[in-house]
């Protein structure tokens, strides 16, 4: 496996794995509904918006399997709710579930926090579904729970919450 930054052309692959883990990591949380209604090409259109306006403060990294299929992604930038003291924000984070709890996620963690930490940036929030199971990694990376607020999706009221790292060096 290994860690690069994201081109253009993986925006196809990184939309199955966001749309794919969606569908079932959130199956009876979020509904069904609205998870059948994620589109594949809508994702890619939007993450390769994102790749080809990264700049030195967001980025986007994938990790390929040793095939060369992407199996997992992060995208980030500057924190965008005003929360302070955070700068950096790790704005999506995905596996794929059957390569899950294999050190992928630590891996773009480590990505995501080195690139914060390569422009300047020493803290970082991230935003989880509150009743998820990413909640325990991000607290298992030393991550504390510093708010949460729910989103409305598709007239449900769904509740986030919030991780923070004061230090990422801790995650380096």
């Amino acid at each position: 496996m290994r860690v690069r930054k994201a081109r253009s052309d993986d925006a196809a692959s990184i939309a199955k794995v966001n749309v794919d883990t969606w569908r079932s990591a959130f199956c009876g949380i979020i509904s069904e509904s609205f998870l059948a209604a994620l589109s594949y090409t809508e994702r890619e259109k939007s993450f390769n918006e994102f790749i080809c306006q990264t700049d030195d403060m967001s980025f986007a990294y994938v990790v390929e399997d040793d095939e060369g299929t992407i199996i997992g992604f992060t995208i980030g930038g500057k924190e965008r709710e005003g929360i302070a003291p955070y700068a950096g924000e790790i704005y999506a984070l995905y596996v794929s579930e059957k390569c899950q709890n294999n050190g992928i996620g630590r891996m773009l963690v480590k990505a995501a926090a080195s690139q914060f930490f390569q422009s300047g940036i020493s803290s970082l929030v991230l935003w989880t579904l509150e009743q998820g199971l990413s909640c325990g990694f991000y607290e298992k990376l030393g991550g504390k729970r510093i708010l949460t607020k729910p989103f409305i999706i598709e007239e449900d009221e769904i509740m986030f919450a919030a991780y923070a790292w004061d230090n990422i060096e801790v995650l380096l």
